[in-house]
Order: C-alpha cells, then structure tokens, then sequence
C-alpha cells in the first residue's frame, strides 16, 4: 500500500561552517503542491521534524483535505458545552455556562448558519460578512447590542476556524462593531423619592 504524503518535506544545505548543515522544510499547499522553502532554524533532522509538526499545530498551515470543510459542518457542536472550544476555553481558566452556550448555539442557528452554511471556510470574505451584519442591521429588528453579541459569535468562530487550519486569515477580524446606545440615568427627583420611601410606598411598591 502506497504511504501517505507527508504534509511538508524536509532537506538540507551547507552553513558557512564545514561540515554543519540547516535543514529547510517545504510545505504542501491546498492542492498537495510543495511550497517555497522555510528555514526551520535546525541543524538536525528530528529537530526540523519537531518544528514543522508545531507550526502545524498552531494552525498556520492548511493541510490538504481541510480547504473543503463547509461552515456548516465546521459550525455543528462549536457551541455544545461539552464540546472541545468551550472545554479547552474552561481548561484555561475561561468561564462559560450551559446557558451562555445555548445562547451562543442559537445565534448560529438563527441568524449565521443561514447565510453561511453553503460556504466553505476559506471561501468567505471580510465585504461577505460586512454584508450579512448590515442585512441583520436592516432587516432582522435586532438592537445594536444583539447585533454585536451576534457578531462576535461570529468572530470566535473564524479565529478558531484559522487556529484549526481550515482558513489562512480570518476575514471577520477588524468588522466593525456598532454603537450601543444605552438609557441616560437622571437624578431621583424628590417626587420620586417620596414614591418609593413614603408611608404609603410600604405596600404599594
């Protein structure tokens, strides 16, 4: 049985010191093709090997198989509280309930999956995602600061979506927010104070 392709390939070259050699690393693309040569900074094999496998990890590099993941598939169970985003988040000291991720869960259901489920990760764009927040803007009656929460749903999302691989930059990075508009408190006017602390407010209020 023919053995998979490695993810990178790795070879040397000559320092200016005899007999001392770096080792290089060449990534395979989306489509399987080596990309140009990185210096991994290793003068042994097993060293370069170590590097190359933590960039990969750290999500910098997409694999071949990863630039077809939908957002749909990507999106099923992102929220579930069990899931692997809000453990790992938990493990480090994150606070999450079952509530704020069912929350979190339906903000997809409803207002992203939507718009995006046909698409694959690396297929969305920043003006794509600009377009759908001012469509919910325009459309959907939710308040600015719904509109944000649904945003930033978003946002964690694409982030984790470019840590795992499926995506080289994260389009939603930099979409604006929008302007919360919040109620100014006044002073309690003397009316009001004798509403509410008066005989008659024992009962009443």
């Amino acid at each position: 049985m023919e053995k998979p392709k490695r993810p990178y390939s790795l070879f040397k070259r000559p320092t200016v010191k005899p007999n001392t050699y770096i080792y290089y690393c060449r990534f395979r693309d989306e489509n399987g093709d080596y990309m140009s040569p990185i210096s991994t900074l290793q003068f042994s094999k097993a060293a370069a090997r170590n590097w190359a496998d933590e960039k990969l990890k750290e999500g910098k590099i997409i694999l071949p198989g990863k630039r077809g993941m939908t957002f749909k598939a990507f999106a099923s169970g992102f929220w579930d509280y069990d899931g692997e985003y809000i453990q790992r988040k938990i493990a480090r000291g994150g606070h999450f309930s079952r509530i704020f991720a069912q929350i979190r869960a339906g903000q997809v259901e409803k207002w992203i999956l939507p718009h995006f489920e046909g698409q694959t990760i690396r297929s969305i764009r920043r003006h794509q995602i600009e377009s759908w927040i001012m469509g919910l803007y325009k459309d959907s009656g939710l308040v600015p600061a719904s509109l944000n929460r649904v945003l930033d749903c978003m946002k964690v999302m694409m982030k984790e979506a470019v840590r795992k691989g499926y995506a080289n930059a994260d389009p939603a990075a930099g979409v604006e927010s929008f302007t919360e508009r919040y109620k100014v408190r006044g002073i309690i006017t003397p009316d009001e104070i004798h509403a509410l602390f008066g005989p008659s407010s024992l009962s009443s209020v």
